[in-house]
This record gives C-alpha cells, sequence and structure tokens, in this order.
C-alpha cells in the first residue's frame, strides 16, 4: 500500500526541511539514502512525530511495514489527531495484514479529514479484505469519483465488485 507523505509545513523548521528532503529521495526511488537519512533524524529527535512519520514512509517503501507500523504508532501517539499519521499506521496494518487493527485509525482518520481519498480507498480495502464487499463498495466508488484515473482505485473497485454479495433475509 502507498503512504500518504505530507509532512507538517512549519516552513523554518529545520528538520522539517531535512524531513522534505528525504521525501524527495523517495519521490526519486533512493530509499537507501532516505532510510540512512530519516534515520539518522529520528535517533537525534526520537520524539519528533514528523521524523518518526517520514522514517515508517521510507521503511513501507524498504518493503518492512512492521518496522514501519512502529514508527507511524509512536507518531500517532505524539499527535492523536493527524490524519495523515493515521491513515499510514493503517495502511502499515493492512500491509501486515493485521486487518482487525486496520479499521480504527483508517476510520478516525477519515473522520478527522473527509477529502482524504488514499483513506477512502483504505478504507474500501479493509471492509474487501474483512469479506464484506458491500461496506466495501461505497468507499471504492467515492475513491474513484475523487480520483479517476488512479489505476490502483480502479483496480480495487473491479475486485470488490467481482466479491459476491450477501443476500439480505427474507
Amino acid at each position: 500500500m502507498e503512504m500518504v507523505s505530507a509532512p507538517v509545513d512549519k516552513r523554518s523548521d529545520p528538520t522539517i526541511v531535512k524531513l522534505r528532503e528525504i521525501l524527495a529521495l523517495i519521490d526519486r526511488g533512493d530509499l537507501v539514502t532516505a532510510e540512512a537519512a530519516a534515520s539518522k533524524i529520528q535517533e537525534s529527535q526520537p520524539q519528533h512525530a514528523d521524523a518518526n512519520n517520514v522514517l515508517g514512509i521510507v521503511l513501507v517503501g524498504r518493503k518492512n511495514p512492521a518496522a514501519a507500523s512502529r514508527y507511524f504508532e509512536f507518531a500517532v501517539k505524539k499527535e492523536p489527531q493527524n490524519a495523515i499519521y493515521l491513515n499510514n499506521l493503517g495502511c502499515a496494518y493492512l500491509d501486515l495484514g493485521l486487518i482487525e487493527l486496520a479499521h480504527a485509525p483508517l476510520s478516525k482518520a477519515l473522520s478527522i479529514n473527509p477529502k482524504l481519498t488514499k483513506t477512502l480507498w483504505l478504507l474500501g480495502e479493509f471492509y474487501r479484505f474483512a469479506g464484506k464487499p458491500e461496506l466495501a463498495l461505497p468507499y471504492h466508488e467515492k475513491a474513484c469519483r475523487n480520483e479517476p484515473q488512479n489505476a490502483d482505485y480502479k483496480s480495487a473497485l473491479g475486485k470488490t465488485l467481482e466479491l459476491p454479495r450477501s443476500q439480505p433475509s427474507s
């Protein structure tokens, strides 16, 4: 699953400037350098929520969602109303197959920021993985309406539509 990667916009904070540079490294695909830089910042400022979030993003990119989830959990503890951190934590849980843990942070992220299309998609994935396509469908449809060109969202909608629906009892 893909993370949402927008650190807090504290323009003059030198740590935020460094974290933005790390996000640029991620965008260029240089995950080894990004991980080294993010680890260095996180080690020097272990209480910095953004540093923990960015290190988590790098670790997911390096296919290590288990390690990433620990950093996302810390970021959420520091800033429990940050929808991006909650989204990333829920995404890491889905990557780990921890379906039951993913729902709470994803639902909270969406309640904080209903415009997070990625969270809509992830909640759809949560319900699809849980075998509840009728609950997944509205989330996937809305994600596709918000970003009609996104191939991941279209694919998820197609997979949801292929699943058998539970029939209402008479």
